[in-house]
């Protein structure tokens, strides 16, 4: 169950903040962990996403196709979906 939508989205920093207090600058390696949380992994998440953000703003600037960050389902991929999940749709299951 989650309990705090902020702690889904930013539980990474307060566990890169710890690793800082232990280990010293924010330059924690790809494999860096706190306590489970992959704290080298979301640091360079952190770091690449305003750089995303600058190519996509970019690309729609010159009304090129923007790849979704969020991992959004292609057209076909909805419209299976949409017929997954009609009423009746799995009736015959």
């Amino acid at each position: 169950m989650i309990w705090s939508h902020f702690d889904v989205a930013w539980g990474g920093l307060s566990a890169a903040r710890e690793w800082a207090a232990e280990h010293g600058p924010l330059l924690a390696p790809l494999d860096a962990t706190f306590q489970g949380y992959r704290v080298g992994i979301f640091l360079k998440n952190a770091r690449a996403a305003p750089r995303k953000a600058q190519e996509m703003e970019q690309q729609r600037a010159e009304g090129l196709p923007v790849e979704s960050s969020a991992g959004a389902l292609s057209t076909s991929g909805v419209s299976s979906w949409k017929r997954s999940t009609r009423p009746g749709a799995l009736a015959g299951r």
